[in-house]
């Protein structure tokens, strides 16, 4: 993701909702999806993908709960703020415009390989 935009700067960074378009492509990108047909090269890399974005997401929510995070206490309610939406992301739309095209794909696969 360093490579799409320079706003991402370390771990923590990348959990802005703004950059959730940013994390579907970076998916896409390294799980080999090809447009032309909809399936993915690699389809499971693309369905964990999803798992841990919300992990990611859910850790770093600990951290704002516990108040480790390394903002000043007044950004810490911001930034716990974009942890939020974008675990929601995360969890909600991750699936829908990937992890369900990649099930797709991953059973078309599966299917076609018992023929």
């Amino acid at each position: 993701m360093r490579l799409m935009t320079k706003e991402v700067t370390d771990f923590l960074s990348i959990l802005q909702p703004k950059l959730f378009p940013t994390c579907l492509h970076a998916v896409k990108v390294e799980s080999k999806f090809n447009l032309d047909n909809d399936s993915f090269g690699s389809g499971s890399f693309a369905l964990h993908f999803g798992t841990t974005f919300g992990e990611i997401a859910a850790f770093a929510k600990t951290l704002c709960i516990e108040e480790r995070l390394p903002q000043v206490p007044e950004k810490q309610k911001q930034e716990f703020i974009k942890i939020l939406e974008f675990r929601f992301l995360a969890e909600k739309r991750y699936h829908m415009e990937i992890g369900s095209l990649a099930l797709k794909d991953l059973e078309e696969k599966k299917s076609s390989s018992r023929n």
